[in-house]
């Protein structure tokens, strides 16, 4: 049985998902956002053993190196966008300074790719490109 959170994160209300396994206690994040305090409380006993990024603009990767520091945790994201996490310009940082500070993370660790399976806490995800909002934009499939 896997459970399935959302957390409204940051000054956009951005949303983040921990999809997590209660038998092992693991789970996977989905686009950790800006100010993630709330979702980093619900982690603090977890194993995280990767960050999904369905894209890479600013409000949804604000919380992803404090997360992958904290837990050691490769980062997933499409090689479309793989620079934007390494340039505020890029994310979209760097044109709402108000919004907060710029967003510079470290690389991702992986590539997502159109059509991938991806298998984590016992489930597999199908990753869908789905460009439009952005041009690296993912999305996720569980099941149906």
């Amino acid at each position: 049985m896997i459970n399935i959170q959302s957390f409204v994160l940051g000054p956009v209300q951005t949303n983040a998902y921990l999809l997590s396994n209660p038998e092992t206690n693991q789970g996977i994040i989905i686009d950790p956002g800006m100010n993630p305090k709330s979702l980093i409380k619900k982690i603090a006993d977890m194993d995280i053993v990767a960050i999904l990024l369905t894209h890479a603009h600013f409000d949804h990767i604000g919380g992803v190196d404090e997360i992958r520091k904290l837990k050691g945790c490769p980062v997933y994201i499409h090689d479309l966008e793989a620079d934007w996490l390494t340039n505020p310009k890029k994310n979209g940082s760097a044109r709402w300074p108000e919004l907060g500070a710029l967003i510079e993370t470290d690389p991702a660790e992986f590539a997502l790719d159109e059509g991938q399976v991806l298998e984590f806490l016992g489930i597999q995800l199908k990753v869908f490109h789905t460009p439009g909002h952005s041009p690296g934009s993912v999305s996720f499939l569980y099941e149906n």
